[in-house]
């Protein structure tokens, strides 16, 4: 089985390959002027399957890919129903994490409630219940935003690249955006999660995805990184058997 995988973001673009266990050769691009990679133009694709909250991107990588594979990609949520209950509906990108969230617990034999956080654009928190059933969540503006907004609303402040401070007290404004916005982002999470697992009664297992994911591991945030996780939950809608 040879089947393309991808997730377009607001930002990015993420496309693997889904060989029937499991999603290799990842690669992530910019959204704008998407061109598929000519690795991936080689030899015969069996399906293309596509998961967006992009339209306008999302016009542009369909046409991409029928250009150049011959394949009209099937959309998730529109031409494939996902193998999972929603109680309550959400972007399809986090309906696709859920989804590998939910098999990969079953694979584990993990049997506990579950938090998916995707740090891309936006921080989403995504919540399983212990049968994997999707409750909701929670959505807030990723680091790279808020540095975006700062600069843009703020006359003057600077945009800042945002990393882990070498101090919290800030010696000059560069210093003082990247502490309150990486210390901030790291707050919300812990209050966030602590938040969910009194409204579940237990803690929950937690599973962090997307590009700035690296909080999670360097902070203790998360039980696993699984940096493919969306195009893993996307894989697993295949209806190629």
């Amino acid at each position: 089985m040879k089947v393309l995988v991808i997730d377009v973001g607001n930002t990015r673009v993420h496309l693997g390959r889904y060989d029937g266990r499991r999603v290799i050769s990842v690669r992530s691009l910019p959204a704008r002027m998407f061109r598929l990679p000519g690795s991936f133009c080689r030899g015969r694709w069996d399906a293309v399957l596509l998961a967006s909250v992009n339209p306008v991107a999302e016009r542009d990588v369909a046409r991409e890919v029928n250009a150049r594979l011959g394949l009209r990609p099937m959309r998730l949520g529109r031409d494939i129903s996902l193998p999972i209950k929603a109680r309550y509906w959400a972007g399809i990108d986090r309906l696709a994490n859920a989804v590998g969230a939910k098999m990969r617990l079953k694979r584990k034999g993990i049997r506990r409630p579950c938090v998916v956080i995707d740090l891309g654009t936006a921080i989403t928190f995504d919540v399983l219940s212990a049968r994997g059933e999707f409750l909701g969540g929670a959505i807030a503006p990723g680091m790279e935003s808020a540095a975006r907004a700062l600069a843009g609303n703020c006359g003057l402040l600077p945009h800042v690249g945002v990393r882990r401070p070498g101090r919290t007290i800030g010696h000059n404004t560069v210093e003082n955006i990247r502490s309150g916005i990486y210390w901030g982002t790291v707050g919300l999470i812990r209050e966030q999660l602590g938040r969910i697992a009194g409204e579940l009664g237990c803690r929950p297992y937690v599973i962090g995805t997307g590009g700035s994911a690296g909080l999670l591991k360097r902070e203790g945030l998360a039980d696993e990184i699984v940096p493919a996780l969306t195009l893993e939950g996307i894989a697993h809608c295949c209806p190629i058997r």
